[in-house]
């Protein structure tokens, strides 16, 4: 297996140990290379594909872009910023090359308060039309208050101006509303916390970040409407909420690139 030909990097995610391969790792880029080219051979425009997320190895929960680790420890493993964009670049080329007829999806988080990694591989492929940047920490108050979304918050408004974004909501509308809380913005956004939340909840909070989301509104006193989001990837639970599928179905149908490229299913 790759983890078998690379050298590990042991970590610790939400108290449970883990390893990944070393994201410059030679025989770990030549493993990746490989099946982008066997994935672009099979799927490249198939029509049941919207688009394509690029992953590397420095992801600490699954496609997300964040990487959770300790800098001093990666440091000491060999990590220098150069090295590992140069690696994250040959990465994003594999891809292009292997679907040239297929849009490609970065998700963003800052990594070590850093986004120029980001920054390269928006710069390279941004002239295609065909790469798109995503939030999966999608929601109001995250543009305005954290570590690592605020930074790349201008890289996903950039996207959503000249090619795409998707949003994927830091939580679901049905059972987490209080996860769109955040009480310390000049302009308090209040619906409700873990253990106080009812109805009316649910639907402000749908309500004030689907007109966010679609450009329509803001709510905490930013001093403009951002750029829409392209898609949006629903939850299962508002998914199968009776209350909110009309609305999450043509919420976004005005917009031609996700009419053209992206369907809710």
């Amino acid at each position: 297996g790759v983890k078998s030909n690379c050298t590990l990097f042991p970590y610790t995610f939400r108290g449970e140990p883990a390893t990944m391969c070393l994201a410059w790792d030679a025989s770990y880029l030549a493993d990746k290379r490989a099946l982008i080219q066997a994935l672009g051979a099979r799927f490249d425009n198939h029509p049941a594909l919207a688009h394509i997320y690029f992953t590397a190895a420095c992801s600490s929960n699954g496609y997300e872009g964040h990487c959770r680790i300790d800098e001093n420890q990666y440091t000491a493993a060999g990590y220098t910023p150069e090295r590992f964009n140069q690696a994250y670049e040959s990465i994003l080329l594999d891809y292009m090359a292997a679907f040239p007829r297929t849009p490609i999806t970065i998700e963003l988080h800052a990594i070590f308060g850093r986004i120029d990694m980001w920054e390269t591989l928006w710069d390279t492929g941004r002239s295609s039309g065909k790469l798109g940047l995503a939030a999966w920490w999608c929601g109001e108050r995250l543009s305005l208050s954290g570590f690592d979304t605020v930074p790349v918050w201008p890289l996903i408004q950039q996207a959503a101006a000249e090619s795409y974004a998707v949003c994927q909501t830091v939580g679901n509308f049905t059972e987490q509303p209080y996860r769109f809380t955040d009480l310390q913005l000049p302009v308090p956004l209040d619906y409700g916390v873990e253990t106080d939340w009812d109805a009316a909840d649910i639907e402000r909070s749908f309500a004030d970040t689907m007109a966010w989301v679609s450009g329509t509104a803001v709510n905490a006193g930013q001093p403009g409407l951002p750029l829409p989001f392209a898609a949006i990837e629903v939850w299962s639970q508002d998914l199968r909420n009776a209350a909110l599928q009309e609305r999450l179905a043509t919420l976004l149908d005005g917009d031609p690139l996700f009419a053209d490229n992206f369907e809710l299913d």
